[in-house]
């Protein structure tokens, strides 16, 4: 309507100037100023009004980006909080899969073990040598207990005093089953591992040890330990019957394998395995910082 104004302005003025052509319409002569504050004046009306109305669209769409964005941080939210549940809910299902490895390799070859030493003895055992395994079990179940400690634990100073807890354990069982057992353990750490590292590498090397008394019928045992810069490779080998790796591996139904392989993963190993009649041999490498 403005604008329609604006241009009935024009129209009066054009009217004007024809009748004052024809001298039919006598009338002064600052029309055309007149008419162009007029005009002037209309278009800022015309204008402001389309500036309110931008201001009002304006308003109108911060109003609902505002909701926009509140629903938006609702349901953001929302999905936080489901992720840091599902976040929990996975972080125990690990701890307990931990626990459970932990109990699988630690305890449950000590059981193994201590099973396989009343089995294979020809005499029954004295209550001295019953209440040694007992403290043995309990051992065990006292660092599954602190495992989550064990980060502040310290790491030995040399690969000798890791090995020797293990090599104290088996040794003793190994010689009352009539195996021999060989150890060769390097003086040094050439690159020191961490703590974390040297339990789990412990566990996989107490599993390793349980399945050669438990499964391999060897007369010699070999556990080997080479440290090299950035790099730990630990080697245990018999003379037992060997079974095959592959049908093992495929049937999954050995605990223990899975257990050395994951176990390997999560300290930055890799686990090999080579076996056949007369000579099984369980290898991991270890990646350690330099």
């Amino acid at each position: 309507m403005l604008l329609a104004l604006c241009w009935l302005v024009f129209v009066v003025v054009a009217l004007n100037d024809l009748f004052s052509v024809l001298d039919r319409w006598q009338v002064a002569r600052n029309w055309a100023a007149l008419s162009g504050l007029l005009v002037i004046a209309l278009v800022m009306l015309l204008l402001g009004g389309q500036l309110a109305r931008q201001m009002r669209s304006a308003e109108r769409f911060n109003h609902q980006l505002a909701e926009h964005v509140a629903d938006a941080r609702a349901e953001l939210a929302q999905a936080l909080a489901r992720e840091h549940a599902q976040a929990l809910e996975n972080a125990k299902l690990q701890e307990r899969m931990h626990i459970a490895h932990d109990l699988h390799d630690g305890l449950g070859g000590s059981l193994v073990r201590s099973m396989a030493l009343v089995e294979q003895s020809r005499e029954a055992l004295p209550s001295e040598r019953v209440l040694s395994l007992l403290k043995v079990l309990r051992d065990d179940l006292r660092q599954v207990i602190d495992h989550g400690s064990s980060a502040g634990a310290v790491v030995p100073a040399t690969p000798v005093q890791w090995a020797a807890p293990l090599r104290h354990r088996f040794t003793r069982i190994l010689d009352e089953m009539g195996v021999a057992s060989e150890w060769c353990i390097a003086p040094q750490w050439r690159s020191a591992p961490s703590a974390l590292q040297c339990l789990g590498l412990t566990r996989l090397v107490e599993e390793a040890l349980s399945n050669v008394i438990k499964h391999s019928q060897a007369q010699h045992l070999r556990v080997e330990v080479r440290p090299s810069p950035g790099l730990l490779a630990v080697r245990i080998e018999d003379d037992g019957v060997g079974f095959d790796v592959d049908a093992v591996r495929g049937a999954g139904l050995s605990v223990g394998m899975r257990s050395m392989t994951a176990r390997a993963e999560r300290i930055g190993g890799a686990l090999q395995v080579e076996s056949g009649p007369g000579r099984t041999v369980v290898g991991v490498e270890l990646l350690l910082k330099e």
